[in-house]
């Protein structure tokens, strides 16, 4: 069984429980035409249902159906269904006809598509003349039963025939819900989350100054996370998010989260539908409610808002992100700091569509999906930092969630940007770099004109430069880059590595260059 199998089998007896007793009813709607220019008789009925064909040659499951009493050319029409019952491998399609007493006079000339596999839950619907007897659809009765129950009274049996079908609908769904929890018993790839495809688990953990921390932790089945950690009694900005990737231990005991920024963390996997945070030394919390993290179906998706790195991407108006250390891929809301990325891209960018890796403040929200119906997790830019051209979230095209860090010293460095902005050589040109020998405890590289040398000392995260010296050679074409190359290097005072990426920074903790590991080639 897979890491996320293990991780979501917590969650089948709750989503079964979720599937028959707490519905979450949604709607398709559409439009239903003829193009004939009849006037239909006062009896005319039109009908149309939501129906699970995914089993060929088989009728189908019917999840909603509507009926509109004397209808008027063009139709209108909305089915209601329980979205908790939507399966995203099953395909869905909306029928609908016209009847007239105990014939079909109009069908669609076709079952539109909706729900899954990127379609929506908005359909156009063209009857076509038909003069067909009545056949009843999955889980309804004939025509003629319900002819044999009616009363003198013509109202009182529309009355009668419409409650009737209310109570068919509601046996369906309960039938088609026993269905579907029995198939979930007996596969671990259910989840709790029927909108996100993740489990979501939450609960208090001892605070040493506040409260609680409220956490809650939703874990998606392609190994990465979300976490929200709220501490309590200290105001509502007391709010910290996390993303990033996950990985379940061999003995399928332990979750080890790794966020960005260099967070690691361990969590037990506890009795059914619970967790256990595990401490820095490996052990579990004090054994009581408040260190516990529950499966739970009522917390709606979280929308984390941070600061993140990723690759950025526009084409054809539409731009997209790839954050760097959950892997986690967004469409980009044109709302917020939009216009300020999309401009420093298109600046910076060196062929249509490149990626291109970006800086920004941002949160992830639910948004309308651009096509089709329903909605998807998107980012909104609240503010935009910088771009870096030429820059990846870890060295080889890899990203960063997974990557091991490189080591300062006999390493040669790429500078990639500079005082917050990016670093550009003309073709045939040598990009600038940097070498420290660890032996030597002496720095070497090249600064856009010349060779540079020097001392350097570095110790745990600090790092500081001493007698720098260039060659002097003359040059015009990189003469300003090696002149603030060397004005940065004399300010640096610390420096931080992330996967193959060197950052440093001045002594006000300012970010003034960046480099990645690797010769870069014209």
């Amino acid at each position: 069984m897979s890491g996320w199998h293990r991780v979501r089998a917590l969650a089948i007896s709750l989503a079964c429980i979720v599937s028959v007793y707490e519905p979450a009813y949604a709607q398709v709607r559409g439009t239903a035409t003829f193009k004939e220019r009849v006037t239909l008789p006062a009896d005319a009925v039109f009908e149309a249902s939501l129906v699970d064909v995914t089993r060929a040659g088989e009728p189908g499951s019917v999840l909603g159906r509507t009926r509109v009493e004397g209808p008027r050319n063009p139709i209108r029409f909305s089915i209601d269904y329980d979205e908790s019952l939507v399966d995203p491998r099953h395909v869905y399609v909306v029928r609908a006809r016209i009847l007239v007493g105990s014939r079909q006079r109009f069908v669609a000339n076709h079952s539109d598509l909706v729900l899954t596999w990127g379609n929506g839950r908005r359909v156009s619907l063209l009857l076509q003349r038909s003069n067909t007897p009545f056949a009843p659809e999955p889980g309804e009765v004939s025509r003629s039963e319900s002819a044999n129950s009616e009363s003198a009274s013509s109202e009182t049996s529309r009355s009668e025939v419409s409650h009737g079908e209310v109570a068919r609908d509601e046996g369906s769904r309960r039938e088609h819900a026993r269905r579907e929890s029995a198939r979930r018993e007996s596969s671990s790839g259910e989840s709790v989350s029927s909108k996100t495809g993740s489990a979501i688990f939450s609960g208090n953990l001892p605070c040493a100054d506040c409260a609680a921390v409220r956490h809650q932790l939703e874990l998606f089945p392609d190994g990465s996370y979300f976490l929200r950690r709220a501490y309590l009694g200290k105001g509502r900005d007391a709010v910290v998010d996390e993303i990033g990737r996950w990985t379940l231990s061999r003995d399928g005991a332990t979750l080890t989260l790794k966020g960005s920024g260099d967070t690691t963390r361990r969590i037990a996997i506890g009795k059914q539908d619970t967790l256990r945070v595990l401490g820095s030394s490996g052990k579990k919390t004090p054994s009581s409610s408040s260190g516990t993290l529950a499966l739970t179906n009522r917390a709606p998706p979280l929308e984390p808002r941070l600061e993140m790195r990723g690759m950025f991407t526009y084409m054809a108006d539409a731009g997209r992100f790839t954050e760097c250390s959950s892997r986690q891929s967004w469409p980009v809301a044109q709302e917020g700091d939009n216009a300020e990325l999309e401009s420093a891209y298109l600046r910076a960018r060196r062929r249509d569509g490149g990626e291109t890796l970006v800086r920004v403040v941002g949160r992830v929200a639910m948004r309308p999906r651009v096509e089709g119906g329903g909605s998807e997790r998107t980012l909104v830019v609240e503010r935009f930092l910088d771009i870096s051209p030429g820059e990846r979230c870890s060295g080889g095209g890899g990203r960063e969630g997974g990557a091991t860090n490189a080591t300062l010293e006999s390493t040669y460095w790429t500078l990639t940007s500079l005082g917050g902005r990016p670093v550009t050589v003309r073709s045939g040109q040598q990009a600038p770099y940097l070498m420290l020998n660890a032996e030597t405890g002496r720095m070497s590289g090249w600064a856009g004109c010349s060779g540079i040398s020097g001392r350097y000392r570095a110790n745990d995260q600090s790092l500081a430069f001493a007698a720098l010296m260039s060659m002097r050679t003359t040059c015009t074409a990189g003469a300003e880059l090696e002149r603030r190359y060397l004005a940065t290097l004399r300010s640096v005072s610390r420096a931080k590595i992330t996967g193959q990426r060197l950052e440093l920074f001045d002594a006000r903790g300012k970010s003034v260059a960046r480099f990645e590991t690797g010769r870069r080639g014209d």
